[in-house]
């Protein structure tokens, strides 16, 4: 079976918190380099996002939302292809 690397994105506190997947990548070094880049953008853009009604989106993120504070974490996850045994 293989393993692979979900890009989650999250924001928000308590009843307001909101994640989202941006990505999945087989290679877990790719899924590591997003979460920097989209990190980066975040903190680069932390003072227009404050002022923002949520129009402005990094690029690699279409799905991108603002509550606060944004932050993105990978979640690896086996992947079962079709016809592989599910159950051991």
């Amino acid at each position: 079976m293989t393993t692979i690397y979900i890009v989650v994105g999250e924001s928000g506190d308590y009843s307001d918190h909101t994640e989202w997947f941006v990505k999945a990548f087989e290679c877990e070094a790719d899924a590591v380099a997003i979460v920097a880049r989209l990190t980066e953008w975040v903190r680069e853009n932390g003072e227009m996002l404050r002022h923002s009604y949520g129009d402005e989106k990094p690029p690699e993120d279409p799905q991108f939302k603002h509550n606060g504070d944004t932050s993105y974490y990978v979640s690896p996850l086996e992947l079962v292809r079709a016809g592989e045994e599910t159950a051991k």
